[in-house]
């Protein structure tokens, strides 16, 4: 079916013409924007060939509103997928960012403190103590941050 001749498949109305259309050429079924007269056959078919779960899926989507036709099946599907990848970007994006930030308050947190400690006559030695306390870092970390922001 999926590679008849496009004369052939032109002597084809109806349903069938939808679907040898949706397996050989979509481009010619969009353009013809046909809606099914049987929708729940012709998605009952196009699983029946495909053996995906998704046009079982959508019959009730193609029966809305008095039928749909193809295009509004993928369209659906577009706008689901791309809605989908909004939301993982977006949840992504949310966590870098409170990850990010968390980092910079962090740095800021050190900062502040080696610079106080200095401004208020703490030692070099109490300052890296307190910053081993209050941050719990280790010897190499207190180090780096201290050699950073002790000017």
């Amino acid at each position: 079916m999926r590679f008849l001749e496009v004369s052939v498949r032109e002597q084809f109305v109806g349903d069938v013409r939808i679907v040898l259309d949706y397996l050989s050429d979509r481009e010619s079924m969009l353009q013809r924007n046909q809606k099914p007269k049987n929708p729940e056959e012709v998605m009952r078919m196009l699983y029946a060939l495909t053996e995906d779960i998704r046009y079982l899926d959508n019959i009730e989507f193609m029966k809305e509103n008095g039928g749909r036709n193809m295009c509004d099946l993928l369209d659906a599907a577009e706008n689901k997928g791309l809605q989908k990848g909004l939301q993982k970007g977006i949840q992504k994006g949310l966590r870098k960012g409170r990850k990010e930030g968390r980092e910079e308050g962090r740095k800021e947190g050190l900062q502040a403190l080696i610079t106080t400690c200095k401004e208020l006559g703490v030692s070099f030695e109490e300052t890296a103590a307190k910053l081993k306390e209050k941050y719990s870092l280790g010897d190499t970390e207190v180090q780096k941050s201290m050699n950073l922001y002790w000017k």
